[in-house]
C-alpha cells in the first residue's frame, strides 16, 4: 500500500546530484512491495519518495519527487515533482507494463500547481479523476475544479468548472464523486454531488432533516450507501453528519463549537471511516 505524509523529523537528504532543477521522468527500477511513502526536508525543500521492503529496509525511489498512488491493479503509479524546487512541476503517470512515464500535467506559471490526482474509477480504467486548473492562495493549500485526465490521448475534462474545490472523494462503485466547495465571496462552504448519469448535483444537509448550512470534506462508507461530511453553521457550531442517501435519513455526531484562532478561515471537520 502506499501512503503521503509529513516528516516530523529531518529525512535522509538526496545528494545534489538528485536534486533537479527542470521537471524530468523518473523509472522505478524495484517492484512497489512494502510501504511507500514521502518525505520533506524544510531545511531544503528537498522530498523524496522511500520504500520500506519486507526486510524493513529503506530504500530511495524518487529523489526531489513526491506522493504516491498505485492503481488497484498495481500496473500503474503516480508522483508529483517537487514544485518547491522545480520551476516547472509536473503530476506523472509510471506504466510497469509498457516501462515507461508520462506527464499528465504540469504547471503553466506563476502560482499555477499541477492536477492533484484522486484516483482511477472503478468503471473508467482509463480515465483518471483530478483536480485540475490548481492554483495556489495566499494563505496556502490549493483550489481548482473537478475534472478528468484520459490515458489514452491524455485530453483533460472539466466537469464542474463554477465550484472550487479541495475535498473530493470518488464513491466505491465509480458512479458518484462527492466534493466540497468555497465560495470565497462568502467564505461559507457547499456539498456537491457529480454523478456521470445526472451531472453536477447540490448536496444539501436540511433534505435530510439537518440543520448545518456549510458541510465539506465527504468520506464515503465502503459500501457506498452513505456519504460523512463534516458539518458548520455560521457561529462555528460544528459536527460530523453520517448521511444515507436512499433513505435521505442522517445522524448528527460529536457536535462541537470550533475554537476560531486570529486570520484563520475555519472549515467543517474533517473524518475518516474505517473499512
Amino acid at each position: 500500500f502506499s501512503l503521503s505524509c509529513i516528516s516530523l523529523s529531518t529525512p535522509i537528504s538526496a545528494t545534489p546530484e538528485q536534486i533537479a532543477t527542470q521537471s524530468q521522468p523518473f523509472i522505478l527500477s524495484t517492484p512497489l512491495a512494502g510501504l511507500v511513502y514521502s518525505v520533506y526536508n524544510e531545511e531544503n525543500n528537498d522530498t523524496a519518495v522511500w520504500q520500506i521492503d519486507g526486510d524493513g529496509k529503506s530504500k530511495l525511489l524518487l529523489p526531489n519527487h513526491y506522493f504516491g498512488m498505485l492503481s488497484s491493479d498495481k500496473n500503474q503509479f503516480v508522483y508529483y515533482d517537487n514544485f518547491w524546487n522545480s520551476s516547472s512541476p509536473c503530476t506523472w503517470l509510471l506504466d510497469f507494463r509498457l516501462n515507461k512515464t508520462q506527464s499528465l500535467d504540469c504547471s503553466t506559471g506563476e502560482g499555477s500547481l499541477p492536477a492533484d490526482i484522486l484516483g482511477w474509477p472503478p468503471n473508467k480504467p482509463n480515465t483518471l479523476i483530478a483536480i485540475l486548473n490548481q492554483s495556489g492562495g495566499e494563505m496556502g493549500g490549493a483550489w481548482g475544479v473537478l475534472g478528468t485526465i484520459s490515458l489514452e490521448n491524455g485530453d483533460k475534462e472539466i466537469l464542474d468548472s463554477i465550484h472550487s474545490i479541495q475535498s473530493v472523494e470518488i464513491s466505491p462503485s465509480g458512479n458518484m464523486i462527492a466534493y466540497g466547495s468555497n465560495d470565497f465571496q462568502t467564505s461559507k462552504s457547499s456539498g456537491w454531488l457529480y454523478s456521470w448519469d445526472s451531472g453536477v448535483i447540490s448536496f444539501t444537509p436540511q433534505d435530510y432533516g439537518v440543520n448545518y448550512p456549510q458541510i465539506s470534506n465527504p468520506v464515503w462508507s465502503p459500501d457506498g450507501t452513505k456519504i460523512v461530511w463534516g458539518l458548520m453553521d455560521d457561529e462555528f457550531n460544528s459536527a460530523i453528519g453520517v448521511f444515507e442517501l436512499d433513505k435521505k435519513t442522517a445522524k448528527v455526531l460529536h457536535p462541537f463549537k470550533q475554537e476560531i484562532m486570529p486570520d484563520l478561515r475555519p472549515s467543517p471537520p474533517s473524518s475518516f471511516l474505517s473499512p
